[in-house]
């Protein structure tokens, strides 16, 4: 490192099996760097690549900069110049530059098969691989919102529609999608948020670091007097640290010790904010501060717990967390969007076609059915443990609390439980025959099937529905 009036300039770095070095544009310390790196050649056996390697020269007469290219033997590179897939530049981020990258992930999505895929196998694809495709570049560079939304469309079609260009109507709001499961979202993580909460990490080392990079950033962008530059100075990095500095100091503050290294009159070390802040007021709040979050948690759904689980496979959960969500293609929903369609359960052949009335009003409709007939006994099964567990604790939609009540004043014992339709032999039976049925056609059998060649618990009779 040089030190040239108090201002910290490093003199060269490397990574891997490269070498950044840099001078300033007086022949005479080229002629001296150009002996230098001969010498080194001579020593290590190691040659210089002439087609790998770039000089990158400033403000300076044609003339000239032939002389230096001459005197190296290398070509000159222009900015923006990708290094280890990050584009190197000048200056803030632009979409232009930021396009490339873009373009690939779009092509990544757009060469998978979506269309093969369930919504889970989807899902997983987007938080693994095209969620991650950009957070090398987000670590260094703040993104434009416009790039990060278009980006969003991109994850939000494919996980939809399984095709990044294709919108789908029936879907559940990206800001939900986007959150954990407990509060009701898949685990997707918002870009917003990533690109934010790593910018965060480059301003704390830029605060509290004691590395070569750390001082030297402190000593470019903080005046004498410890105030901040805004002016990005032709730096593209500085642009995305400066919002992220005052994100890190509003959610951070000092424990006081020694007092040697707080800043009484910038630092938080009595409260969310600096004194410089507090000081116009009468009444300076003197408590300890609470630290926020970068993104404000929100209420857990209930249901989260039941649809995801360990024995149930992750595509029945997606569809539960679907089913939850009221994102379902029923007729209902499509309307919504302003689609007209004539609706009909294609079950019933009466009721609108919708969420409610398909994992509702077929329970209690069919305890309705079992309690008119006299039965006293009854066992219901659905694949929905969402609403298994919703009738357990008698959390019933208003409109069809009375049928509910009614029906089990008149029955002795009911039974609710789920399972997957196939590991019921019994249900996936009854719901395959149900299928070939013809339209308008209703079938109803009292006591054994006789089509049922056994059951699940012999010489037990028992009612079930699905």
């Amino acid at each position: 490192m040089l030190v040239t009036k108090g201002f910290t300039v490093p003199s060269h770095l490397l990574f891997a099996d490269d070498i950044f070095v840099f001078v300033n544009g007086y022949l005479r310390g080229l002629k001296i760097l150009k002996k230098w790196l001969i010498r080194y050649q001579d020593a290590s056996g190691q040659v210089f690549s002439e087609t790998k390697s770039k000089i990158f020269m400033g403000m300076m007469m044609n003339e000239k900069k032939e002389r230096i290219k001459g005197l190296f033997g290398f070509s000159e590179g222009s900015y923006p110049e990708n290094y280890l897939g990050i584009p190197l530049m000048q200056g803030r981020v632009t979409k232009a530059t930021l396009r490339p990258l873009l373009e690939k992930i779009n092509k990544r999505a757009s060469g998978w098969a979506g269309s093969m895929l369930s919504i889970q196998g989807r899902a997983v694809l987007v938080k693994s691989v095209l969620s991650s495709l950009s957070t090398n570049n987000m670590g260094i560079y703040k993104w434009p919102m416009s790039i990060v939304k278009e980006r969003e469309r991109i994850l939000r079609n494919f996980l939809w529609s399984g095709n990044s260009a294709i919108k789908k109507s029936c879907v559940v709001g990206w800001n939900k999608t986007c959150k954990p499961r407990k509060e009701g979202g898949i685990d997707i993580r918002s870009l917003k948020e990533v690109n934010l909460a790593l910018l965060m990490k480059l301003a704390w080392n830029f605060l509290n670091g004691q590395d070569d990079w750390a001082k030297f950033m402190r000593a470019k962008f903080n005046t004498k007097a410890g105030n901040r530059i805004y002016s990005t100075q032709e730096s593209s990095v500085w642009a995305g640290i400066r919002g992220a500095v005052s994100e890190v100091e509003q959610r951070s503050g000092w424990i006081v010790g020694d007092g040697k290294d707080i800043d009484l009159w910038r630092n938080n070390w009595c409260h969310q904010r600096p004194l410089k802040d507090l000081i116009d007021s009468n009444d300076i709040p003197w408590h300890c501060f609470r630290a926020k979050a970068i993104r404000n948690k929100g209420q857990p759904y209930w249901w989260s717990k039941y649809v995801y689980r360990q024995a149930i496979h992750p595509r029945l959960s997606l569809w539960g967390w679907r089913m939850m969500q009221n994102c379902l293609p029923t007729d209902e929903n499509i309307k919504k969007r302003d689609i007209p369609t004539v609706s009909r359960c294609c079950l019933c052949l009466d009721a609108e076609d919708s969420s409610e009335h398909l994992f509702w009003n077929s329970l209690v409709q069919g305890l309705a059915c079992a309690a008119s007939n006299g039965w006293e006994i009854a066992w219901l099964e659905s694949d929905s443990s969402g609403a298994v567990k919703a009738f357990n604790n008698n959390l019933i939609p208003w409109n069809l609390e009375n049928v509910w009540i009614e029906s089990k004043k008149k029955m002795k014992k009911i039974r609710i439980t789920s399972t997957w339709r196939e590991a019921n032999f019994s249900a996936d039976i009854l719901a395959n025959r149900e299928t070939r049925l013809l339209e308008g056609i209703t079938e109803s059998i009292i006591g054994k099937p006789h089509f049922l060649k056994k059951i699940e618990i012999p010489m037990c009779e028992y009612f079930r529905f699905v």
